[in-house]
């Protein structure tokens, strides 16, 4: 067993969150640490930009529940996933979460680290 973070699609009331149903649900947090969140269409964190916090859902996964998450994520081509600390309520989770190396120019940085934000 392994902990996601998720900050896009997979998080609850999206597209893509049937891929988590049936996880367990740690809850809502976000990164200890600041990166910067892009959003039109598909998002993405990007590691080089010290923007904000990434705020999320943490989920406690299989192995082959991350397999999947890994597929659907292209990693390790597309998106990565890195470990990184997650604050769920004052506690420290260490957690895998997808960034994305490249940047698109026609993406937009969502400053405050929330994609629901956009949605």
């Amino acid at each position: 067993m392994t902990k996601v973070f998720t900050y896009g699609t997979l998080m609850k009331g999206c597209g893509n969150h049937h891929f988590v149903i049936g996880t367990k649900f740690l809850g809502e947090g976000e990164t200890v640490n600041e990166y910067g969140l892009y959003v039109d269409g598909l998002p993405y964190v990007s590691e080089n930009d010290e923007i904000s916090t990434i705020k999320g859902e943490l989920y406690q996964v299989s192995n082959r529940k991350l397999e999947q998450i890994d597929m659907l994520e292209g990693h390790p081509h597309f998106y990565e996933r890195k470990l990184v600390d997650i604050d769920v309520g004052g506690e420290t989770h260490e957690a895998y979460l997808y960034f994305y190396s490249r940047s698109f120019p026609y993406h937009s940085l969502e400053e405050s680290g929330d994609y629901r934000q956009r949605r």
